[in-house]
């Protein structure tokens, strides 16, 4: 896999968060810290949630051998 398809897939990653809604830090921490520690607990399930999303598509492309957009 070549540089330019490492970019490729890491600036659909990053569309996809920002058009989720999650822009910066900031946002999401007024979004979720005005609940305090039930809110501290939403972030660490947002951020697995999008992590294990990110797993999944990678292990699909990977067995499917998708090598293109």
């Amino acid at each position: 896999m070549d540089l330019k398809t490492v970019y490729r897939v890491a600036a659909t990653a990053v569309a996809c968060v920002i058009g989720a809604g999650f822009v910066s830090g900031q946002e999401v921490w007024q979004f979720f810290g005005a609940y305090g520690s039930l809110g501290i607990l939403a972030i660490v399930i947002a951020v697995s949630l999008f992590a294990i999303g990110a797993a999944v598509v990678l292990w699909y492309t990977r067995e499917t051998g998708a090598d293109s957009m």
